[in-house]
């Protein structure tokens, strides 16, 4: 695929696009689904502001404005922790451990079903 050098017309044509995928990208719903996705997916807990920006690059890719074979970087600059409070009833109850590795391991146990966790550190691990 040839690589396209960014112009200020091909820029318009994508802030359009942007603007003509409807309010379905600024729907609070749809960046609560896409905090999620990012946070499942990559890892990345971001505010609501990431996902407005990851919302419309998937609104861009799904009506064509920007081809799904197309190379992106989407910016997601904000910790979601500082505006964690938006989640609220919409993801699971976070698991509550100490700092310690004990509690660590036999949360590990349980939910794997495991009788027995081999210590950090020890020759049984991979």
């Amino acid at each position: 695929m040839a690589k396209r050098a960014a112009s200020a017309e091909g820029m318009g044509t994508r802030l359009h696009g942007l603007h003509a995928a409807g309010p379905a990208t600024r729907r609070h719903e749809t960046i609560l689904d896409t905090i999620k996705l990012l946070a499942e997916t990559e890892g990345i807990f971001t505010e609501p502001a990431g996902g407005a920006t990851l919302a419309g690059a998937i609104a861009l890719i799904k009506n064509g404005t920007i081809p799904a074979d197309e190379t992106i970087v989407v910016c997601v600059t904000g910790n979601g922790y500082k505006t964690a409070d938006v989640l609220n009833g919409h993801t699971e109850t976070p698991i509550h451990l100490g700092k310690g590795l004990a509690e660590f391991e036999e949360y590990l146990k349980r939910s794997a079903g495991a009788t027995e966790v081999a210590p950090y550190g020890s020759s049984s691990q991979s």
